[in-house]
């Protein structure tokens, strides 16, 4: 029994091993079909495949097409364009220069339509019979210069959703109309809309757009705490401050209870943003015993001396600190005028000093001109005096000429009463002129001494006090 057993057991081996064997031949001859039959399907599959530039091209035109149909004529513009991008096919250059045509945008038209032309495909010549008419239609048009502030803003006339003309400085033809709408966007900001108006009277003109500044952020930093900066119509307490306002260049103050007050320039630029602001660190100086003389002076190049010591020249772009007291301010202009004043100042206040060098001043003054005619009237006066005096004395010649029978209804009477005619009417206008001059001169010494009178209540002197961060405006007259 053991021995049929072991007969039995190695042929029941054999025979599992070679069914093994079978089974993974079959299994791996089934997996080589499969694999080869995927690779087929992969290798061949249409929907896997990556479309040609020329099926993108087809596909935008379409797209083109439609919205062209549709009159959404901007859309059609951008469509034909990404197809010609895609494909540059030379027809696409006269579906463009057609959808241009349709927007009134005639100089990109005839410009797209020359293009056409130059590929050889306006074999009806129906380009170039579209060039000549739109040639002939803006002939009359005017060359419009679009300029901005800032500048390399984007323009697109008649609606935002028109092609762009490109960034400022920008030159199209128009016609002249009064009501042209302009759409103009900086980079980073919001569109704006403006209307200009265009003159017929002029070939040439120039449309300059002014436009918001881009904002721009300032931190301030430094001591005290408690002071306030301010830039305009913006102002922050306490430090650190952060400031927005605009792209350029702007004036700082910085105030504080105690201290000196401080103004800063600073330049801020469109990288100035509220995360990466612009930093400007100050420390105020203590306003113990410590005052500041602010000048403005017409000219540069006048010397300026406070107590007898010179103190700089102009132009004075920062206040000057000076001990609180009395001191002596005085000037030399360049052209040799001269301002001298002496003021009061107190601890931590700013006086504001203005000397015009500049104003021409007459060769003759208003007190001179008043004593000149006061003068002259009462000298015409005299004149008339007299020559009314010799105008007597000839009438009494005149008269014993009359009474002597050798004298009368002779040469020696007609002489006689010339002289006296003559030396009358000489002193009728003397004493005229003497009047009306003389009245003159008293009418501007009347005015003068009223003008005087109330000058003592004028300034001549405006000082502003800044105590406290606070602004207190004080006229005095010297």
């Amino acid at each position: 029994m053991n021995q049929l057993m072991n007969v039995v057991q190695p042929w029941q081996r054999q025979s599992s091993t070679s069914f093994l064997r079978v089974r993974l031949s079959l299994l791996n001859s089934l997996m080589t079909v499969l694999l080869l039959g995927v690779s087929v399907v992969v290798l061949h599959s249409p929907v896997l495949a990556a479309p040609s530039t020329k099926e993108l091209a087809k596909t935008a035109f379409k797209k083109g097409k439609v919205a062209f149909d549709q009159g959404r004529y901007p859309e059609a513009l951008e469509a034909f364009e990404k197809a010609y991008q895609h494909f540059p096919l030379p027809l696409m250059l006269y579906n463009i220069a057609n959808v241009y045509e349709r927007l009134k945008l005639y100089p990109q038209a005839i410009k797209q339509y020359k293009a056409f032309i130059k590929t050889g495909k306006d074999a009806n010549g129906e380009a170039t019979d579209k060039v000549k008419r739109l040639e002939a239609q803006i002939k009359d048009w005017v060359e419009v210069t679009f300029t901005s502030d800032p500048a390399g803003a984007q323009i697109r006339l008649f609606s935002e959703q028109y092609p762009s003309l490109g960034v400022t400085p920008v030159r199209q033809m128009l016609p002249a109309q009064d009501n042209l709408i302009v759409f103009v966007t900086v980079p980073g900001e919001q569109t704006i809309k403006k209307s200009v108006m265009l003159s017929a009277g002029l070939k040439r003109q120039t449309i300059n757009l002014k436009l918001p500044k881009a904002a721009a952020y300032v931190r301030v930093i430094g001591s005290p705490e408690q002071a306030q900066v301010s830039s305009g119509d913006q102002k922050v307490n306490n430090l650190p401050a952060l400031l927005k306002l605009s792209v350029g260049d702007h004036e700082l103050s910085i105030n504080a209870s105690g201290y000196l007050p401080s103004k800063r320039i600073i330049s801020l630029r469109s990288v100035h943003s509220k995360t990466a602001p612009l930093t400007l660190e100050v420390a105020l100086k203590s306003s113990e015993g410590v005052a500041l003389v602010a000048l403005d002076v017409s000219v540069a190049g006048a010397l300026l001396f406070i107590d007898g010591l010179p103190k700089g020249q102009s132009p004075f772009h920062d206040p000057i600190e000076v001990a609180e007291g009395e001191h002596l301010i005085e000037l030399k202009g360049p052209q040799g005028g001269q301002y001298q004043e002496t003021i009061q100042l107190k601890a931590g206040d700013t006086t504001q000093i203005n000397v015009d060098f500049a104003s021409s001043k007459p060769w003759l003054s208003r007190k001179q001109l008043t004593l000149g005619l006061l003068s002259l009237g009462g000298a015409s006066l005299l004149t008339g005096l007299v020559l009314g005096g010799v105008a007597l004395n000839a009438d009494g010649n005149l008269q014993d000429c009359r009474a002597h029978e050798l004298c009368s209804r002779q040469q020696g009477e007609l002489d006689r009463a010339q002289a006296v005619r003559a030396y009358a009417t000489s002193a009728d206008i003397f004493t005229a002129l003497g009047l009306i001059i003389g009245g003159a001169g008293g009418t501007l010494y009347w005015l003068d001494q009223r003008q005087d009178k109330k000058a003592v209540l004028s300034p001549s002197v405006s000082v502003e006090g800044l105590r406290g961060g606070a602004s207190l405006n004080t006229q005095i007259r010297f």
